[in-house]
């Protein structure tokens, strides 16, 4: 991810917290859509679940 000082990240249990800062509406936007696209590639990812498990998530679901 290449917003690194603008994205932390926590886990708490089951929940994943993203804290996102920037000097602009743009940047927010932009910061955010980069750190919901790698959580998405993550899931997605061998390692992070299934296929259905990723979908139900990137629609609000799970």
């Amino acid at each position: 991810m290449d917003d690194d000082g603008w994205v932390t990240t926590t886990v708490e249990g089951k929940v994943v917290k993203a804290t996102i800062s920037s000097d602009s509406v743009d940047g927010l936007k932009r910061a955010g859509d980069d750190w919901l696209a790698c959580l998405i590639a993550a899931l997605k990812g061998p390692r992070g679940g299934s296929e259905n498990e990723a979908e139900g998530s990137e629609n609000g679901e799970g």
